[in-house]
């Protein structure tokens, strides 16, 4: 274990992730590093208020911009997780 703190301490090391991050060959060290820094993103969306369709093309009607803009960004995490390309 103390093997692995130095070199993950060390400049070297930090100097290589970050041009990894920086050059897109790291992308499941940067999905790390931003939830350690900023959280993990909500795995599951809320919908509040009542949903009287069983129709699954109905409920997305009630979704608001926010649950869309998580519902996509946690479908490209999934992808680029799964090591898939991430279409743009």
């Amino acid at each position: 274990m103390e093997f692995l703190r130095e070199v993950a301490n060390s400049f070297e090391y930090q100097d290589s992730a970050r041009q990894r991050m920086i050059d897109g060959k790291a992308p499941h060290l940067e999905v790390y590093m931003l939830q350690k820094v900023n959280g993990k993103p909500t795995e599951r969306v809320h919908v509040s208020g009542e949903v009287t369709t069983t129709d699954k093309r109905g409920l997305l009607k009630h979704l608001t911009d926010d649950m869309v803009q998580q519902l996509a960004a946690r479908a490209q995490f999934e992808d680029t997780d799964s090591g898939g390309e991430v279409a743009h």
